[in-house]
């Protein structure tokens, strides 16, 4: 009788700690510790936050095959989006951007907690996806933590600070032809690109009868993302992006140019520059930002092709 007690409880403590150890291993599975910044400028987990956050992490980028910054947040629900070329390309003085939630002048997007909005205009083609360790997306109104741009959401990207990589990319197509070049290691990311846009032709109708020509050509952009972490509680972050941009303009009327048209020429210059200094220990954080654009119009006739300024 004893030997028979002294079995079943053996077997019933076997049978419990197999049953603990597969438990802890389940909930290892199911830990949610998300953490976020963007939603109280103060780290907490996800599930603490008041507020509608999504999180999009360097997994799901990598996944999702985009190309800039822009590419992955103009895929997300809520946001509708305006470029003028593949990965969010801005194309001389036509702007791109970002609305979430419907509200123009609403959508706030920030690189490391620093703003990079410009009269409501949040480019980000300069922003590789290489450098992005995650995006964090917050909906509704944050107008009492980020101001007037701020009533429709926050987009807050945040990027590597450590990494081991380097690549070489080059791409060639009918109309756009590119190079790249992209390192990451520790306290530093680094991208350089080049694209160069051939001709292209299109034709916008006006009237009935009437065609407006439009064709682009002989056109180039320079991109440059740097990101620097000298120490765990500074950082400074540099977006550079230039367009030299040729666009002819000429009117048809049954198949017949009628004019000699004119030729324009934008030069096109944005630089975003931040420094964050943030002090978990302390909770004291401090962001300085500097953010300009210049557009340099030209126009002349297309017979002569001598550029001077837009008058």
């Amino acid at each position: 009788m004893k030997k028979g007690l002294l079995m079943t409880a053996l077997i019933t403590g076997t049978l419990m700690c197999a049953s603990t150890g597969a438990f802890a291993e389940e909930l290892q599975e199911y830990t949610l510790d998300q953490m976020v910044v963007t939603a109280t400028r103060t780290e907490a987990r996800e599930l603490e936050v008041p507020a509608a956050v999504s999180v999009i992490n360097a997994k799901e980028i990598e996944n999702s095959g985009a190309k800039t910054a822009y590419e992955v947040i103009e895929r997300q629900v809520g946001f509708t989006n305006n470029a003028y070329g593949p990965g969010g390309r801005e194309f001389g003085g036509s702007s791109t951007r970002t609305v979430l939630r419907g509200l123009d002048k609403g959508t706030l997007v920030m690189v490391n907690g620093a703003p990079i909005n410009m009269m409501n205009y949040n480019s980000m083609e300069g922003i590789p996806v290489e450098a992005v360790e995650k995006i964090e997306i917050v909906r509704g109104a944050q107008s009492v933590l980020y101001g007037a741009e701020a009533t429709g959401g926050v987009i807050n990207i945040i990027t590597k600070k450590n990494g081991n990589r380097t690549t070489i990319s080059v791409g060639a197509g009918n109309y756009d032809k590119k190079w790249g070049l992209f390192s990451s290691g520790k306290g530093y990311t680094v991208a350089v690109s080049k694209d160069y846009l051939g001709d292209v032709d299109q034709t916008n109708k006006v009237f009935e009868k009437s065609t407006r020509k439009w064709k682009y050509r002989d056109s180039s952009k320079d991109n440059a993302f740097v990101s620097l972490s000298p120490t765990d509680k500074l950082s400074f972050n540099f977006a550079h992006t230039e367009g030299n941009y040729y666009r002819d303009d000429y009117t048809m009327k049954n198949g017949v140019e009628t004019g000699a048209g004119k030729a324009y020429y934008y030069k096109d210059r944005r630089d975003n520059v931040s420094a964050i200094y943030d002090d978990k220990d302390n909770q004291f954080k401090t962001i300085v930002s500097y953010n300009k654009r210049v557009v340099s119009p030209y126009q002349a006739t297309l017979k002569g092709f001598v550029y001077g300024p837009n008058k």
